[in-house]
């Protein structure tokens, strides 16, 4: 009865064994498959997305050198972590998360305030300049996770999905958060309590 119970144990375990075995094959067929042809998918979506994910590093950064420098640890972070790219159409979304991260990284850094002046030439496409600069000073009233949920939305025109992606919240979350932010900003609209 003994030796019974252990050749089914034995059993199973060689099953689980084999299992496991063609698991971690299959893994690593997928994952030498992926970075094999990832050089020319990998370039050609960082081509593709390249100015959209600069003018967010830029509206965080407020600064030309640390937005160049933040993006290209940015695209060094996500090659070498592409392997955890789980769907290749989410990949503007995973980027612009690995960005923001690595920007609040350098922020934190450097501990610098933000400065909407010093990034008119990203914000929006308003002919208006009067309205334009009285919106940059408006949105640099909000806080700082206020200020990326209306750039994302208005500005780089992110779906409430792909916010919520980026974000790492469910769709509801970021739905409220963006209508917060909208209340937030047609509020510092209306009382005009813009800082000079």
């Amino acid at each position: 009865l003994v030796l019974l119970i252990l050749k089914k144990e034995l059993r199973q375990y060689c099953i689980f064994l084999v299992v496991y075995n063609i698991v971690w094959a299959t893994l690593f067929a997928t994952i030498t498959g992926i970075m094999t042809i990832d050089k020319r998918w990998f370039t050609s979506q960082v081509h593709e997305y390249q100015d959209e994910l600069y003018r967010l590093a830029y509206h965080i950064l407020h600064n030309r050198e640390n937005a160049e420098d933040a993006l290209q640890e940015s695209l060094l972070r996500a090659y070498s972590n592409l392997w955890q790219l789980k769907q290749p159409k989410y990949f503007k979304t995973w980027m612009t998360k690995i960005l923001m991260n690595t920007c609040f990284d350098i922020k934190r850094k450097q501990k610098t305030d933000l400065n909407i002046d010093d990034y008119k030439e990203s914000i929006g496409k308003s002919e208006d300049m009067t309205t334009k600069v009285v919106m940059e000073k408006a949105i640099k009233e909000l806080d700082e996770m206020n200020q990326q949920i209306i750039f994302l939305f208005y500005y780089e025109n992110y779906s409430v999905k792909e916010i919520s992606e980026v974000l790492n919240v469910s769709v509801m979350n970021a739905k409220q958060r963006l209508s917060r932010s909208r209340k937030m900003l047609k509020q510092i609209l209306k009382d005009g309590t813009m800082g000079a």
